[in-house]
């Protein structure tokens, strides 16, 4: 089950990267009228900052993710 979401995490990405979508939640909370087309600067600057997030925290290597920690008197609060 893990693998076939996995395979189906990858699409949509690649799918949102292609085809970015972007909804108006005030005016339409049922996410059918992608309005991305509309504002284009800021979809530019919104996949700059998923693009920049992704690069820190997500991936296989991410540059801000520390290591796991070990507590060397832990105490139960």
């Amino acid at each position: 089950m893990t693998q076939g979401w996995a395979r189906n995490k990858s699409r949509v990405e690649d799918d949102a990267k292609v085809s970015p979508r972007l909804y108006n939640l005030v005016a339409e909370m049922g996410e059918v009228i992608n309005v991305a087309a509309q504002p284009p600067d800021i979809v530019a600057k919104l996949a700059a900052m998923a693009d920049k997030m992704r690069a820190e925290i997500g991936g296989s290597d991410p540059k801000s993710r520390r290591p796991p920690g070990e507590a060397a008197n832990p105490v139960t609060l």
